[in-house]
């Protein structure tokens, strides 16, 4: 949905309002080169975020060779029931200290 603003010299301009987000799950990748995962996630699409350069997998151990991701590059991501129960995502970096915040989207 766009809107029109007014910028700081009153020249219309078009803003795009953000959606709602649900609930943040906040992966803190401690140590280097260590694999993290979250607890189950609810299924639903998520948009993921990373501080630092990292690899991210569906399951419970990742590897530095899985999927990249680049450092404040938004990706969404589906995240799907797995045989009954709920998806685990997983995440390792070459950086101490990195988080990978995963928002589930309305």
């Amino acid at each position: 949905m766009t809107y029109l603003a007014s910028s700081n010299n009153a020249i219309p301009a078009q803003a795009t309002r953000l959606p709602a987000t649900g609930a943040t799950t906040t992966l803190t990748l401690t140590n280097a080169s260590t694999s993290y995962a979250t607890a189950a996630l609810t299924p639903g699409l998520y948009r993921v975020v990373c501080s630092s350069p990292a690899s991210i997998c569906a399951g419970a151990t990742a590897a530095l060779t899985d999927m990249p991701m680049v450092a404040d590059a938004p990706e969404y991501f589906e995240v799907l029931a797995s045989n009954g129960s709920n998806q685990t995502v997983a995440g390792i970096s070459t950086y101490a200290g990195a988080t990978i915040k995963l928002t589930l989207m309305p």
